[in-house]
């Protein structure tokens, strides 16, 4: 006979998958609701790092400190990712937004800098429900969220000069209290209290879609009024945050291809399409909130549009990945069995 526990536990697996399978639909409802109730919600925006926090600490719970130290046994790996999110898709981004509004335009300055802010905790969300490399994802993200103090004001610095300066340290404080506390907490418990970290995250796991899906209406909240003053210059905006989150999925995918083809290694360990799904949501996400903190308190407002600008197509671009993701697998299962 189940215990209570036990029955809660079930309960709410059974909530968390129900949540999942639904996420298509939910992304954009809660886009909509940040957007038609957003002076109501203006209000509740300061919580949204403390909201990422909790989601990072129940992903964490999935994998403890011994995981993420195998996942860092992938450097040239980890340098490609790197590269192709703070090198290539900067350049992109300059590129476009120069070519688009001037190299001196505001919403150039937002194009690069949403290169520059670190891989999203978001990215968790997706990959957890696609089955890809939770532990990898979360070694990337603490590593690029420990380096981001360098990494965003560097960019800023190369491509804008003195034109733009960030304080770097009140940008490492955010990060380490976001990412990288919470995740060794998290993976930690699972090491040492790892009865307890099993208890935890079966109620854990939908709590964290349901704040997944809180800081999304929440974040479009924060850019409703920006979006309504700037609105003429949408039709140029979208589509070149379009290209750059695109950009970022293809990378990704494309680059785990390659080393695949010259690292049998990497496809004895796990399959190709957990690895492609893996990097392509780790480098299409970026941690919009950090850029919202960022770009509010450091930037001018109209740069802050195609940064946060970017949660109306990140997150459905996201979900239609995992819905692409499914029927394939629905496929794949079908010709197995068809074949059998």
């Amino acid at each position: 006979m189940s215990t209570a526990g036990e029955r809660l536990s079930e309960a709410a697996l059974t909530v968390n998958a129900r949540i999942e399978s639904n996420m298509m639909l939910l992304t954009p409802a809660a886009l909509a609701v940040g957007f038609f109730y957003s002076g109501s919600l203006q209000a509740y925006i300061l919580i949204v790092p403390y909201v990422f926090a909790y989601i990072t600490f129940v992903m964490a719970l999935g994998c403890g400190l011994s995981d993420l130290g195998r996942a860092m046994r992938k450097p040239g790996l980890i340098a490609a990712v790197l590269v192709l999110a703070h090198v290539v898709l900067p350049v992109i981004a300059f590129g476009t937004g120069t070519l688009l509004f001037g190299t001196h335009s505001p919403y150039t300055h937002g194009l690069v800098l949403y290169t520059a802010i670190p891989l999203g905790v978001s990215s968790l969300i997706w990959i957890g429900m696609t089955g890809g490399n939770l532990p990898f994802a979360l070694a990337l993200i603490v590593l690029d969220s420990m380096l981001s103090p360098l990494i965003v004001p560097a960019t800023l610095e190369l491509l804008f000069g003195a034109e733009l300066v960030l304080n770097a340290r009140g940008v490492f404080i955010d990060l380490l209290l976001i990412v990288v506390l919470p995740t060794l907490i998290g993976a930690a418990l699972r090491d040492r209290r790892r009865a307890v970290a099993e208890a935890i995250r079966p109620v854990g796991l939908p709590l964290s879609k349901l704040a997944f899906l809180i800081v999304l209406a929440l974040n479009a909240a924060a850019i409703a009024p920006y979006v309504l003053v700037w609105k003429a210059d949408m039709p140029q905006l979208l589509p070149a945050i379009l290209l750059l989150i695109g950009a970022g999925y293809a990378g990704g995918a494309l680059m785990i291809r390659r080393k695949l083809t010259r690292d049998r290694s990497l496809h004895q360990q796990e399959s190709q399409a957990s690895l492609r799904l893996t990097m392509a949501y780790t480098v299409g996400i970026r941690n919009i909130s950090l850029g919202l903190v960022i770009g509010l308190a450091y930037l001018s407002p109209q740069a802050t549009v195609p940064i946060v600008l970017s949660i109306l197509l990140q997150q459905p671009v996201a979900a239609v990945v995992k819905r692409m993701t499914d029927k394939r697998r629905q496929l794949g299962t079908w010709a197995k069995e068809t074949r059998e």
